[in-house]
């Protein structure tokens, strides 16, 4: 439970599996919160770490958007990854990461 302090996100992109080369990637957004909040999209990789492929952070409160929000990364395939993350805090708890 978020309390005050939620945000909700909604993502569109292609899978991230396992690539023999560099490929770009689109990320599709939209965010929407009732105060400050951070999105973030890593990798989680074999060793146990992450990797941020984007994040975001701003104040949403009460303006979900009608359009998507766009973002382009170039995803490299030198980690052996197990799975992609999409998060969304507060960016008050982000801070104390």
């Amino acid at each position: 439970m978020c309390g005050k302090e939620c945000g909700t996100a909604m993502m569109l992109s292609p899978w991230i599996e396992p690539r023999e080369r560099d490929v770009k990637l689109i990320f599709r957004y939209k965010l929407y919160g009732t105060s400050n909040v951070y999105l973030r999209l890593y990798l989680k990789t074999d060793d146990g770490k992450q990797q941020t492929l984007f994040s975001k952070a701003g104040n949403y409160k009460l303006t979900f958007p009608e359009e998507w929000s766009a973002r382009v990364l170039h995803y490299r395939p030198h980690l052996r990854t197990t799975g992609t993350v999409f998060e969304l805090i507060p960016a008050d708890f982000q801070r104390k990461l």
